[in-house]
C-alpha cells in the first residue's frame, strides 16, 4: 500500500473519530443516556437505582474513543518527515485540543463539561500514542528481521 494511500485513509479515519466524538459531545443528556443504557445492556450491566454504575460506562467510553483518537494521530504524523520533537509537540498539541474542545461543546446544550473527563480524555489520548508506538516499533522490527535460510549442507 502507497504511502499516499495510507495517509489518506488515516485522515479519514481521524476525521470520522472526530466526528464522532464531537457529535456524541452534542447529544442532550437524554439521548447520552440512552446510548450508555445501550452500552450497559451489551454489557450485562444492571442500572442501581441511583444510576451510579452509569459514570463508569461514560468514563470509559471518553477512554475509549480518545484512546483510539492518540494512536491514530501518532500513526499518522509517524507517516510524515517530522522531527521527534515536532512530532511530540504536534501531539501533545492534538493530546490537549481535542479534549478541550469536546468539553466546551457540551456548554451548549444541556449537558455540563467536567474537568474530570479532560484529564481521563488526555490519559486515554496518551495511552493510545505509547500503544500505538509500540506496536509500530514492534512491526517494524518484525520487518527488518533478515529472514533466516537453512543452514549449509555439510559436505562429508
Amino acid at each position: 500500500m502507497s504511502l499516499q494511500l495510507r495517509r489518506n485513509l488515516l485522515i479519514i479515519l481521524l476525521v470520522a473519530t472526530v466526528l464522532f466524538i464531537w457529535g456524541n459531545s452534542c447529544l442532550s443528556r437524554a439521548q447520552s443516556t440512552k446510548i450508555s443504557d445501550f452500552v450497559m445492556n451489551l454489557l450485562h450491566i444492571e442500572r442501581d437505582s441511583a444510576g451510579t454504575q452509569v459514570r463508569p460506562v461514560r468514563k470509559a467510553g471518553h477512554f475509549t474513543e480518545f484512546f483510539a483518537l492518540g494512536g491514530e494521530f501518532l500513526l499518522l504524523f509517524s507517516l510524515e518527515k517530522l522531527s521527534s520533537r515536532r512530532r511530540g509537540l504536534l501531539l501533545a498539541f492534538c493530546g490537549m485540543f481535542f479534549p478541550l474542545v469536546d468539553e466546551t461543546i457540551q456548554m451548549f446544550n444541556d449537558r455540563s463539561p467536567e474537568v474530570r473527563d479532560v484529564w481521563i480524555d488526555i490519559f486515554g489520548f496518551s495511552l493510545g500514542c505509547l500503544v500505538a508506538f509500540l506496536l509500530l516499533l514492534l512491526f517494524r522490527r518484525i520487518a527488518r528481521k533478515p529472514k533466516r535460510s537453512s543452514p549449509p549442507a555439510v559436505s562429508p
